[in-house]
Formats: C-alpha cells, structure tokens, sequence
C-alpha cells in the first residue's frame, strides 16, 4: 500500500492508481517532446497511463526545483496539455531538488476549432494539488485518495480534489475547538470577572486566541537550517506537554512579550524565544478584552489564577493542526493546493464572526463554510474592476490588459505589452485607491493585493520601474538610500508593503473583523519576507501599523458635518493635511517612534471632537455670540434630541485605537490620503432585511442619511450601493456581490431607479445557482461606473449548465445580452428571443394588480392545536350545541391544494372573528378554547378578547368563489417527481376558508386567471419575471407582491372567443375533479396551454422556448 509521506516512486504510484482510478485505467510509458521554446520550467513529461471511461491521462512531469513559480510550472503544464489535444489529466510534479512532489488534478477548456493549429488556445485552466512526499502531512490525500475508493465518474474525480471539500471539513474541525472554548458547559476557559451570560465576551477572546495561534503556525512554516520563525519547542502538541499551565507560561509571553517587543528589549530570555522575531503591528498588543498586565516582580500576567485556559484544549487543538498541510503560498483560482493556505483564515474567521455580529444580532449561521466570499467570486469582481480602472488610466489595447488581468500567461504572448505599457500600468498602480466598507476578514482587500502584485511582477519583473516611480521626486542624495531600503527585501515584500500603505482600505463595523483583515494583510507581508539569520531580527522586517488602513467604523453613516459646505467655520482648519502626516509617520513606526506618532494622532483626535461637541453645545444651549438666525442655520432645523446624537457620533471617533466601532465613517477622518474619492469600491456588503432595525436609533440614524434607496421593507445592502457611489470619485467603479432580490421585489425599486441613474456595466444574476453553501440567498454581481448612464448593460443569467467553481468570465462569454432600457418594475435578463417574448407580453398585458380582483392571505391564528379542529371534535361541539356549527368552517392548508382540485383533511376553523361573544353565544365551542386559555392570551395576533382571532377586514370573501393556492410551491425534481403537478391553483368554489399559509384571489375572471397561471405559459412567465428567488433551490413563493405583477392580455372582442374555449375546458376540469380527484384531465390541460398561447399571441418560435423552458 501506497505511503504519501514518502518520496516518489513511480512503481507503486502505479499500483495505487490500479486500485483508485476506474478498472480500464491501463498502464502507458510514452515520452513527450519538450521544447525549450515553449515550455519555461517543464524539463521532462512522460504518459504513464489513460482512463478511457473517464477520458483522462496520467502524466509524470518533472521541473527543476521546488521553489520554482507555481504559476510558471502550472502554465508549461496546461500548454502541455493544449498542445497534445488533452482535456484532463492527473500529473505527478517532481524535481530532483527534493523528496516532495505534487499530484494535481489538471482541466481545460480546449477549442474544437483550434485542434489543427500549431500552438493551440485553451481556456478555463485550473490545477488542484495534493502535497505529498517526505515532509507531507497526509490526513487529507489519504481521505480523499484512500479511504473514499475506487473513483466512480467524472463528477467524483472533480469532489476528491475539491478545495472546497477540504477547507470546510477544516473549517468544521476548527469550529468544533472554538465551541468548545465558549461553552459554558465545558468550562476550558474562564474569563476574569466574565459571566456565562456575556457569550460575546467569550467569542471575542476565543476568536482573537484562534486567530493568533494560527497566525503563528503559519510563521512556522517559514524556516533556514538555523530553524523556524517560531520553534516547535513553543507551539506544539510536545510543547503543551513539556509546559503545564502552557497559556501563561509560554504562549502569553510569546504573544505579548516577544513578538510584540524588539529583541534587545525583551524581559524575557530563553533559546527559542531568541528565535523569534519583532513583528509590531499591533497585532500581539494586548487589548483590555485580552486580561494580560505584567507583573514585574513575578514576570507573569497578573490574572494567572483568574484567567484559565486548559491545557486540554490546546493539545487536542494543536494535535489538530499537526494533520494537515500549512502553505504559506497564496492559492489562486487558477492553481490550488489542498492545504491549508493562508486565506482559510478568512475562510474560519468570516464564518465564526458571524457569531458576534453586531449588525444583525444574530448568532445563527449554520456551520457550513458558507459566508466567506468564494475565491473564483472574489477574482471575478477583482478582475472586471482592475480592467475598468486601466481602461480609463492607460492607453493600451482591452485584449492586452484582459490577458495581462489573466493568470493564464498563454494569452499574455498573443498581447504583448510594450514598454510604454508597462509604465502606463506601474503609474495607474500607484495611483489606486481601493476601498472594501464591509471588509470582513478580508478577501476582497486580499483578492486584490495578491492580483496587482501579480500585475507587477508581469510588467516589471526586476521592480525597477516601480521603485523609480516611488522615488522620482526624492532628492538624489536622500533617493539612493531610499533605493538601498527598498531593494534590501524581497521584491514582493516590496510590492505588497507599498500597495497596502497606499491603496488599499477596508472598513467593518465589526472590531473583530477588522482584526483579522490587519492579521491576513501582516501574514501575507510575513510570508514573503527572507530569513537572513545573520542579520539583526533575522532579517525580518517589523510589520507596518494598519490602524488607518482597516478601520472599526460605520461606514453607511457619513460624518455628522456632511452637509456642511467647505469653506464653513467648521472647516477652517487643516486638521486633514496635520492627520495624513500623522498616519504617514505613524505606518512604519515602531518603539519611541510609534508611542510619539500614535500621541501626535491622538491629540489631533481629542482636539477635533472637543471642538466638535464644543460648538454642539454652543448650538443646543443657544449659546455663544452667534447670532439666532446663524444658529438656526447650522442646526438645519434639527432638534437638540439630533444634536445630541450628533454629539455621541463625535465622541464615538475616540473609538479608532479603543478596538470600538466609530459611530460614522468619512474618508478624511480615517483615510486622510484620499482627497477625492476613491477609484474602486468592492465588497460583499451584509444582508439584513432593514425591518429588524424597526422603531430602534440604528433605523433613525439611517433614515437621517437620506439614502434615495431607502425603504422601511427593505435590506441594508440597498445603501451600500448608493454608500459605495457616493464614496467612489467621479469615473469610479464598484464591484458588489448582494442578495439579487433588489432586481424584482417591490422594495428594490428606489434602488433600481438610483442605478438607472449610474452607468451600470456588467450585471451577473446567479438565480438559482447558490454562490454561497448557504441555500437561503440568491446573488448577483453589479459592476457600476460613476458616471451618466451610457446605455450598455452586459448581463447574463445563470443557469443549470454553470459548473461550480467554473470561471465567470469564460462561463458569460457568448451568453451576455445587452440590458438598454432598465425598467423599475424589475431588471430581468434573457436571450433576444426571451427579450422579445417579454416585450410582447409587455405590450398587450396588464399586471393583475390592476384587473379587478383582490389577493389575500390565509387566517392567522398564532395556535393552530386551538383554533384548527378534526371531523370528530367539530361534530362533537355540534352534538353539544347545534349553533356551533355556525363558527365551524371547512379550512384548507397548503398541502390539501391540487391543481384545480383539493384533497380536503377534514379540517374546520373556529371562527371566532375579531368580538364574537363566545363564551355566551357558542358555550361548547368556549369550553374547547378554555383548555388552551393560557397559550391564547400570550399570543401577539388576537382580537378583543383571548378567544378571538385577529381583526380580517375580508372574512365574507373566504365563502366567495377564489382562487386559492399555497405560498410555497416546489417544482418536481427527478425522475419519481417527473408526474407531480406544478404549478398547483384550484378554483374553490365551495367557501373553504384558507389557512395562514395559503393565498386566496376574489374578483371577476377568476376561471380565465386560473387557466393563465396553471398553464405552461403562466409557468415561464411568473418564474422567469415575476417571482422573488427561489425558495430553498427547490421551488417558488407565490406571494401577492409578486403576483399581482403578473401580467394577462385585456378580454377584447378580438380575443373572447379563446376566453370563452378556455373557461369552457377549465370548467370540464373543475367538473371530473369533482367527480374523482384523481381523474387524469391532462389532456383538457394541454388543450388550456394551447389557447392561452393563443391569447398571448405567441409564435411557434415564441411557444418553442417555453414548451423546452418547462421540460
């Protein structure tokens, strides 16, 4: 049996894919020619075998050392492929330079139309990696590659070098650790002076502690025969072992005393401590929340025996992470390794943040990966708006900067760039200005960084350009020292060093989050440091301080003195100008240095928010020497009650180094570099329907913002769009991933008319498809420039054909439409023929909204056990008091609804309507309620008294002839769901009352309407442009706001005689079901979906795409 933890051997690796892959794998031993033109790191490539059921080749490739560029390897790899007309294939990646090798799963995309060229193009490149070899960690290949067997289709092969797969069965594993942290229960960690009660508390410390830990471990992965960043000798299964009471004795000290202190300064010595470097940042300084206070007598934290953590935890936790691969390379969509990378930080962080959000309250999440943004979602967004951006701040060609964006380097040799490309990018780079304002832990701030530095490394492998433009306007003396500084370190350290200090921001309400992005932005700047042992620190750079780069802010909120003019007394002053030369100091500082610039920030805070509440109180007292008419004017006409807000808004900026939120967000305040907005917005905002705010300040606080895309129904996401415009500069773009409900429901129409009003350039509609694990949102993805509308929207609509994880851009190639005339019903997408389909029904339709007919829903009882009865307890209540039967009605659920018919339960409501006087006129039916007396007073829907139900305006309408229909209706899935009816409308003409689930329509046309929607045409038409997302990925809510959109032909004398054929077969319908519910009337159906084509006046083509719509 096959060891993965051992060095290659092609002999058994053989013997393992006999039993792994499919029983007609047979062996092969064909060389390839490998052409040193072409090929840049390959040396050698052979086939050693070929699954014809799966249609797959298994190559050997070897390269020259392991650390040659992953990116580099993987490109020779995929034109290897493209150049031998091979789709998939397993390769096993060695180099002589070592014992470790990689197993990859590679595909592409390869273009029939190319099979005969020389040099052919593919598309849609991607490589999943296992690391394997002498140093590997095997839990996850010998899972997915042993333990799970044989592989059985395309589908399983794709699931076994899943990333997906993997990062969250970490993330699961992960989580477990953190529960146990928390849980009151379990008691593994006691916070001082903490009570059970205050769960935040405990998930604050628990996340900060995850965080650090992991941070650590990834330092270890850094190492020189001297040995690791952070030896084993301190973070290990063996070092909790070695050291009892291990948070106190040996991680509190490392996290606070030696990463946090420069080496000469330490009060604390040890050989491996010495190991370890200064890194600064903030990151180790010990907040209030952290319960960490050096006793300098004892040399330990003061809370020693007040703050426990048991050393359980931290053994079963590291024995944990000793199972699997940590890599400190940054995984792409383009190539992926199936360790254990730096963004699963986010990945963990993103989930358990949602824990303790602020914003919505919650704490309900399900544990399944599902919130962290998506990398292929994340590089999508990041591409598109690069593109935008040197669109407009370079001269060059689309095709090359699209290739250049790429990382497939194949395209980059179609496009080259020439030199005054190059330079027309580096400068464009410089002057970026990107802004995330819900940053969460980072991956869009990340996704970002890792694509220009990417950029960089392609236009000016050597830096040069870049330090030259960094330092064009230094003196020539102080220039060439400067020079010195910034080729001392590694090249990317240099590139991602100046990127983040100058174009990258991020802002959450959220402390916690805006921890971890600074904690993903120092790793990535870590990871790419050089150990040089010899030098002081090793060689390791301190790390940069990011408090004004991701910042604790509010960022829907804009500073209390927004719409004060420039040019005002309020802005006489440079407080601006003094804090950006604060912030610049403050960046790279560290010791004396740092202390001065942070008390130099902070004086230049407590002077602008005491002038601030100053001249707020001078305006509430009526106060000072201004004039009444001057005071009226600054207050615009705002209460002293608004003023006083204003007032805690202002104090809340002395939040910005408290790890507190500030109350509002303006760029000058936080950002003081930015003068003029910035030039990309991105991000993945929350989605919190705005109702939770209700009555509460956070609702008022908003509404004072005077959002255009304001409305009480809708979601918060709404305003980060009109937010992110207002921040962007004139030209600007923004990239934001949101619920996509916006694009139909009723509340989406401000924002629908605000975009109308930008110039929306690419719109991605996800539909069904579900982005996030989670099944309870649908998404879209909106590009938007700042400028007038130019009337060239590109959408495209996803459909069942979408293969997760599939790149966006190659997916929408050949599938955009253009979206001209944006209208404020809703923003539907479809091919031209859709299009013209949905012009037609346009032009001769009429909502039902505006038909004479009325939509309402079910009785809510709020205690169903009480007010819903059987067959035995209604004619029991009727036996004991004939008048009960007067209040008993036949009641029908969602389940009992069939398409044209019912499968009534035998049910009855007790109609006790809003005043009935029950106890005197209906005793029997008074004493069945009295039984359930306490649970009907607690009830929030009840009428005058606790027996009665609520107040319904529409009671009489439930013994009219309606259509009735559930709010939920599913579409059959699969071949033993292949006969079941969808959709399911019935025509009740017999006075069932309706249960709260279900809808009811009363008015006039009602045998026509119900022909309309149970028919195939009503079908497409409601799901396609009408309906709100889909419910759990299975079905349809039909709800009156949806509905009563939903467009019919007007009865003309044209049209009365297929009106009057359709009425005709619904009525034979209504007529067998009566008979037999179970009467198979599918023919009369098919003979409704004919005539109601003809009343939409549809063509064969038109009839065609809806007949395969609904197959």
């Amino acid at each position: 049996m096959i060891k993965f933890n051992e060095k290659y051997s092609k002999t058994e690796f053989l013997s393992f894919l006999e039993d792994f892959l499919p029983e007609d794998f047979v062996q092969k031993d064909e060389d390839i020619v490998i052409r040193n033109d072409r090929y840049k790191e390959i040396k050698k490539a052979n086939v050693i075998g070929f699954s014809e059921s799966l249609d797959l080749y298994v190559l050997e490739m070897e390269h020259g050392r392991e650390n040659d560029p992953r990116i580099t390897i993987a490109t020779d790899a995929f034109k290897i492929l493209a150049d031998y007309w091979v789709h998939n294939a397993l390769v096993i990646f060695k180099n002589k330079d070592t014992e470790n090798y990689r197993f990859s799963l590679l595909t592409i995309t390869l273009d029939q139309n190319e099979k005969n060229n020389v040099i052919k193009k593919y598309s849609n490149a991607r490589r999943y990696s296992f690391y394997l070899g002498k140093d590997a960690k095997i839990k996850t290949p010998k899972q997915q590659l042993e333990t799970k067997g044989r592989i059985k289709s395309k589908e399983d092969l794709l699931e076994r070098f899943s990333v997906e797969v993997v990062n969250k069965q970490f993330y699961l594993e992960v989580a477990k650790y953190f529960d146990d942290l928390v849980s009151r229960s379990e008691k593994k960690m006691i916070l001082p002076s903490v009570s059970d009660e205050n769960s935040n508390v405990y998930k604050n410390f628990a996340v900060r502690l995850i965080g650090r830990i992991m941070f650590c471990w990834f330092l270890k992965q850094k190492k020189t025969i001297k040995g690791q960043l952070i030896p084993d000798e301190i973070l290990s299964t063996r070092a909790v072992i070695d050291n009892s009471n291990y948070y106190h004795n040996i991680l509190e000290p490392l996290f606070f005393e030696v990463l946090n202190t420069d080496i000469e300064n330490r009060g604390i010595k040890s050989n491996f401590f010495d190991q370890v470097p200064y890194l600064n940042g903030g990151l180790f300084s010990p907040q209030l929340d952290d319960y960490y206070k050096l006793d300098r007598i004892t040399f330990s934290s003061v809370y020693i025996n007040t703050l426990i953590i048991k050393d359980e935890w931290f053994k079963d936790f590291y024995e944990l992470l000793e199972t699997y691969n940590f890599t400190i390379d940054e995984n792409t969509v383009f190539d992926q390794e199936l360790s254990v990378d730096p963004e699963m930080l986010g990945r963990i962080f993103e989930n358990l943040l949602a824990e303790i959000n602020p914003v919505t309250g919650d704490n309900d999440r399900k544990r399944t990966g599902s919130f962290y943004t998506p990398r292929q979602i994340v590089e999508y967004m990041v591409d598109q708006s690069l593109l935008e951006y040197f669109k407009v701040k370079t001269k060059s060609d689309e095709n090359k900067l699209k290739s250049l964006i790429s990382y497939d380097l194949n395209d980059d040799l179609e496009y080259p760039l020439n030199d005054v490309d190059k330079l027309d990018i580096v400068r464009a780079i410089d002057a970026l200005k990107i802004l995330d304002p819900a940053c969460g832990s980072g991956a869009f701030p990340m996704g970002i960084l890792q694509k220009i530095v990417y950029i960089l490394q392609i236009v000016d492998p050597t830096c040069e350009l870049w330090i030259n433009e960094k330092l064009k306007d230094i003196p020539g003396l102080w220039r060439q020292k400067l020079r010195e500084s910034y080729i001392s370190q590694p090249l990317d350290y240099t590139r991602k060093l100046d990127v983040i200090k100058n174009s990258i921001f991020g802002v959450d309400i959220q402390s916690i989050a805006v921890e971890v992005s600074r904690l993903r932005c120092f790793l990535t700047l870590v990871v790419e440091s050089e150990i040089q042992d010899e030098k002081k620190n090793r060689g390791i750079e301190t790390l940069p301080n990011l408090d004004f780069k991701f910042v604790c802010a509010n960022s829907l909120i804009s500073a209390p003195d927004e719409s004060v003019k420039k040019g005002d007394v309020l802005f006489e002053d440079d407080f601006q100008m003094k804090l950006a030369d604060a912030v610049d100091k403050y960046f790279n500082s560290n010791g004396e240095n740092k202390r001065a610039a942070n008390n130099e920030i902070h004086k230049l805070i407590d002077e602008k928010v005491n002038e601030k509440l100053k001249h707020l109180d001078n305006l509430v007292a009526y106060g000072g020497n201004a004039k009444l008419e001057t005071v009226r004017a600054l207050m615009n006409k705002k209460t002293i009650e608004e003023n006083s807000n204003i007032m805690s808004l202002w104090s809340s900026y002395k939040n910005i180094f408290e790890h507190k939120a500030v109350g509002f967000f303006d760029p000058k305040y936080f950002f003081p570099s930015i003068k003029d907005g910035f030039d990309i917005v991105i991000g993945n905002p929350p989605y919190v329907q705005l109702q939770k705010f209700a009555r509460t300040q956070v609702q008022k606080d908003l509404e004072n913002q005077k959002f255009e895309t304001f409305a009480k129904n809708g979601d918060l996401y709404c305003l980060f769009y009109e937010r992110g415009m207002q921040l962007l500069k004139n030209g600007g773009v923004m990239a934001l991933i949101t619920s996509n409900k916006w694009m139909r429901a009723s509340y989406g129409e401000k924002l629908r008319r605000y975009l109308a009003n930008k110039n929306p350039l690419r719109l991605l509609d996800f539909g069904g498809f579900k982005v996030f694990d989670s099944a309870t949102v649908d998404t879209n993805i909106l590009l938007i420039k700042n400028e007038i509308n130019k009337n060239f929207l590109q959408a495209c609509h996803f459909k069942n054909d979408y293969r997760r994880g599939e790149s966006l851009q190659v997916y929408c190639e050949g599938k955009f439409i253009n979206l001209n005339n944006l209208s404020l019903t809703a923003w539907l997408i479809g091919d031209l023929a859709e299009l013209a389909i949905r012009n037609k029904v346009e032009k001769i339709g009429k909502p039902l909204k505006e038909w004479n007919v009325k939509i309402n829903f079910g009785i809510k009882t709020s205690l169903n056990e009480a007010f819903i009865i059987n067959s035995d307890k209604r004619n029991e209540l009727i036996l004991l008091d004939s008048k009960s039967s007067e209040i008993i009605k036949p009641i029908l659920r969602g389940r009992d609804i069939r398409r044209y018919s019912n499968d009534f339960a035998e049910l009855y409501l007790l109609q006790t309507g809003y005043d009935i006087d029950v106890p005197n006129l209906y005793p029997a039916v008074y004493k069945h309620l009295l039984k359930f007396e306490e649970k009907a007073k607690k009830r929030n829907d009840q009428g005058k008294n606790w027996w009665n139900l609520r107040s319904c305006v529409y009671y009489e309408d439930f013994e009219k002839d309606k259509v009735v229909w559930p709010d939920i209706m599913r579409e059959p899935k699969g071949t033993s769901e292949k006969n079941r009816e969808f959709p399911y409308f019935c025509l009740d003409r017999e006075g069932f009352y309706q249960e709260a689930t279900n809808f009811m329509m009363t008015g006039d046309n009602l045998t026509l309407i119900i022909a309309v929607l149970n028919s195939k045409a009503g079908v497409y038409f409601f799901t396609n442009w009408f309906a709100g997302p889909r419910f759990d990925n299975k079905g349809f809510r039909y709800k009156k706001a949806y509905l009563e959109n939903f467009l019919m032909p007007l009865i003309t004398p044209a049209n009365q005689d297929i009106v009057k054929k359709i009425e005709i077969k619904v009525d034979q319908i209504s007529k067998l079901k009566k008979d037999n519910k179970k009467e198979d009337t599918k023919v009369l159906e098919k003979d409704i979906d004919h005539l109601v084509y003809q009343f939409y006046e549809l063509d064969n083509e038109e009839i065609e795409i809806i007949e395969s719509n609904n197959k």
